[in-house]
């Protein structure tokens, strides 16, 4: 996201949404998918905080197989509950910030 192109990019897909885009991977709707990324966006930055887990999904190898290699389960992931705090409360006003923050 450092990458100019690939940040106006990551806009231009975000900006390419609507709240009745159909879920093309989990359970959330395009609405709170928005408001999630928000908080992701405010824990990346530090602006907010969330709990340290310390378990095998720590483990370096552990952790390259999951991104890299293992096939996320769709619909079956579920994140920590500080990643789902801000609720969807108007499209145009929650996308913008969402963009503010990339």
């Amino acid at each position: 996201m450092f990458d100019p192109s690939v940040r106006q990019e990551l806009i231009r897909r975000i900006h390419g949404l609507s709240p009745e885009t159909p879920r093309a991977w989990g359970r959330m709707t395009t609405p709170q998918m928005i408001a999630h990324l928000t908080d992701q966006m405010h824990h990346s930055l530090g602006d907010a905080t969330a709990a340290p887990y310390h378990d095998f999904r720590r483990w370096p190898p552990v952790k390259y197989l999951a991104i890299y290699v293992v096939p996320w389960p769709k619909g079956r992931v579920i994140g920590p509950p500080e990643a789902f705090v801000t609720k969807p409360v108007e499209w145009a006003t929650d996308v913008e910030s969402l963009v503010a923050l990339v």
